[in-house]
């Protein structure tokens, strides 16, 4: 039987993001893996409304390697992620985390 403290823990559990900015508009994306298999990574660019789904990462740091919508300008990127366990999520998603792409 498991403790409740650890089901409580698994239902608040979320992951935090840590972001490295790099050339070409290329963002380094930090996270800690903990006891998941992976997480589901989620992004905003500049002024769009809503997240969407970007990719299910399992090694960090993972790169976005996307190139900026407008080369040679900086773009806001926003991102949250939820962890993954046995294909489905587990616990709460993540703070959002802004970082800008530089050139």
């Amino acid at each position: 039987m498991k403790s409740t403290r650890t089901e409580t823990s698994a239902l608040t559990v979320a992951p935090r993001l840590e972001m490295r900015p790099m050339a070409e508009g290329w963002v380094e994306v930090h996270f800690e893996r903990s006891i998941a298999d992976a997480i589901d990574l989620y992004s905003r660019v500049g002024t769009d409304c809503e997240f969407q789904f970007f990719a299910r990462v399992t090694h960090s740091p993972f790169i976005d390697n996307r190139a900026l919508k407008v080369q040679g300008l900086r773009e806001l990127r926003c991102y949250k992620a939820i962890y993954i366990m046995d294909g489905e999520p587990l616990g709460t998603c993540s703070a959002e985390s802004r970082i800008i792409a530089i050139p």
